[in-house]
């Protein structure tokens, strides 16, 4: 028997079974990825490339600059004798108006702060990160890393995430709010591809082994190659509309997500008159629907400089008004008197018959004032999933929105 009769069919069913794990890769193919109440979720990726990162190197330049202050209260603790008997002297030489120990006592006190500021300049340079060597570092980081669990890492990502200028204003993270999800980001087309193209030339070895494909013969001398020429246009005509698709996608996405901001914003202007008007944010669709269409604003007009006393006490003697009030519509106060804004359709996410999602919040600051909240979002995928060029591995989890729940602001996330 011969060693490639052995071989073959073990190699061809090597070639076709990897055909068949490339199929169904992308369908079995997950990404663990840690949600935070739904919201959003920190892939590995983005955890070390937004938090990890930066957290360790503040968890490092915290540790040397405690090591520094250490270093400076020593120092402090040596001189103290030091400054305490210079103060003794200045106060002795002052009660006796000794301008000549006065100005030597000075003279001493400024000598002693210029060494202790040089002193302090040279420890904070001694523990400056800059300054540490990259072995230290290294060491330092991977001591920190293999005593981090992954629980309390993800939750210390999440939390530069959500708060990175650590906004005492915005609620911490818990663990209890993270959550592990699969998420599949695969383009699957790819992988059908390229595994139909491995079980393809499998079953083209095997037929040509049966002698069922004889390439001798005319018709395959000259036809296989037409095939392949065949096969070859139709796999850079895929990729040619695959990538066109995208670049369409793209193009239409941006188009669309501009609209959708526009329209996030004029929902932002309206609900921010409603708070002025209300003190309080409308809470649902229908009463700022009602509010824009029903309500009115006052206007105030003055007829004369209300800055010059004499001519508002001149209208006053004479009975005259000093101002005029007048009452517009809240839509031409908040949009224009031609903004052909359809009031009724605010609500909707552009493209859509989704409505935005809308929630409100209002608690008590330090000084026991009022602070209010609001957050208008919807995920992206809203207004674009209807496409026929929509992508498979769209990132379906993002969202676009203005306002926040745990900060009291209206800016966009864009």
């Amino acid at each position: 028997m011969e060693t490639g009769s052995v071989f073959k069919p073990i190699i061809y069913s090597l070639i076709g079974l990897l055909g068949l794990i490339v199929i169904v890769t992308p369908y079995f193919s997950y990404e663990k990825a840690y949600f935070v109440d739904d919201d959003y979720y920190i892939t590995m990726v983005d955890s070390i490339e937004v938090g990890y990162e930066p957290y360790i190197g503040g968890l490092i330049v915290a540790e040397r600059s405690y090591l520094a202050s250490l270093k400076k209260k020593e120092y402090y603790v040596s001189v103290k004798p030091i400054s305490d008997s210079l103060q003794i002297e200045l106060n002795k030489a002052s009660s006796k108006g000794d301008s000549l120990a006065i100005s030597k006592t000075n003279d001493a006190i400024r000598l002693l702060e210029q060494k202790t500021f040089s002193v302090n300049e040279k420890i904070a340079n001694q523990f400056a990160l800059k300054n540490m060597s990259k072995k230290k570092l290294i060491a330092k980081i991977k001591s920190i890393t293999d005593t981090l669990s992954m629980e309390d890492y993800i939750v210390i990502v999440a939390n530069q995430i959500r708060n990175p200028n650590q906004l005492s204003t915005i609620p911490s993270v818990k663990n209890e709010q993270i959550s592990v999800k699969k998420v599949n980001l695969q383009d699957k087309g790819g992988y059908l591809l390229f595994g139909l193209i491995l079980i393809g030339l499998v079953a083209f070895m095997v037929l040509m082994d049966q002698k069922i494909i004889q390439l001798h013969l005319p018709i395959l001398k000259y036809g296989i190659p037409v095939v392949l020429i065949i096969i070859a246009i139709f796999i850079s005509g895929s990729v040619y509309f695959t990538l066109a698709n995208d670049i369409k996608f793209e193009e239409t996405y941006e188009k669309r997500e501009k609209i959708v901001q526009n329209k996030l914003m004029q929902i932002k202007n309206l609900q921010v008159e409603f708070l002025s008007v209300n003190e309080n944010y409308a809470n649902s669709w229908d009463s700022l629907v009602h509010f824009a269409k029903n309500d009115s604003a006052q206007i105030v007009r003055y007829l004369v400089d209300k800055n010059d006393t004499a001519a508002v006490n001149n209208a006053l003697r004479n009975n005259q008004p000093i101002k005029d009030t007048a009452y517009i519509p809240i839509d031409i106060k908040v949009f224009g008197e031609k903004h052909g804004i359809n009031i009724d359709s605010i609500a909707y996410v552009p493209f859509t018959k989704t409505q935005f999602s809308l929630k409100t919040n209002k608690t008590k600051n330090a000084n026991n004032r009022d602070v209010f909240y609001i957050e208008v979002k919807t995920k992206k995928k809203t207004f674009v999933e209807m496409l026929k060029i929509y992508p498979e591995n769209f990132d379906e989890e993002n969202y676009i929105q203005f306002g926040s729940l745990t900060e009291p602001t209206t800016e966009g996330n864009w």
